[in-house]
C-alpha cells in the first residue's frame, strides 16, 4: 500500500476567466465629419462598468488584464502528514 499523503503533487493553476459584455457606440460633433467611439465594458458577475474614451484605451486596460502575474505557474499541495 503506497502513503500517497506524503508525496508533494503538483497541481496547474486553473486559467484565468474573465467575462464581459463590451458596449460601444458612436458621438458625432457639431458636424456629421466628426465621429468618436466610446466603449464600456461591464463585468455581470460585479456590476462593475467600465468606460473608455477611444478604442486605445480599451486595449490597453485588456492588455494590463491579461499579462502574466507574478504569480507562480504551479501550486504545490500542502503533505499530509500528522
Amino acid at each position: 500500500m503506497s502513503d500517497l499523503a506524503s508525496v508533494d503533487v503538483l497541481v496547474p493553476r486553473p486559467p484565468h476567466y474573465h467575462s464581459y459584455l463590451l458596449r460601444f457606440w458612436e458621438e458625432r460633433g457639431e458636424t456629421d465629419d466628426a465621429q468618436i467611439w466610446r466603449f464600456m465594458l461591464h463585468d455581470p458577475q460585479t456590476q462593475e462598468r467600465f468606460g473608455f474614451a477611444d478604442l486605445d484605451a480599451l486595449v490597453a486596460w485588456i492588455q494590463l488584464k491579461i499579462m502574466p502575474q507574478s504569480e507562480p505557474p504551479l501550486m504545490q499541495e500542502p503533505k499530509g502528514g500528522a
